[in-house]
């Protein structure tokens, strides 16, 4: 399946490629992603640590799972877009574009 949309003369797939291939000169925008995917991390390792605490997961369990839950649905979304955007990373092996996702998958 080729997906072929196009934005200021490159492929979406490319643009997306470019914000998460360290290779590329980082953008603005591939370094607010970043922060962002980042930060989620720092967040969840607090969370995971709150809620380790009696009183606190009593008191805000239902917010902590909401928390998991939104968090599980962004990294999912982040990681399918990385193996979608793995045939535009020059530095992946394989000849065609299964092949590099394949490659991107058992890194």
């Amino acid at each position: 399946m080729n997906f072929s949309y196009h934005v200021e003369g490159y492929s979406v797939r490319h643009f997306v490629a470019g914000i998460f291939d360290r290779s590329r000169k980082p953008t603005t925008l591939s370094y607010a992603i970043n922060f962002f995917l980042f930060s989620l991390i720092i967040l969840n390792v607090a969370a995971v640590t709150l809620e380790s605490i009696e009183s606190v997961r009593a008191r805000w369990q239902s917010q902590l799972t909401a928390f998991e839950l939104l968090s599980v649905f962004i990294f999912t979304i982040e990681y399918l877009l990385r193996i979608w955007s793995a045939p535009e990373n020059q530095e992946l092996a394989g000849e065609t574009g299964s092949k590099k996702r394949r490659a991107y998958i058992f890194s």
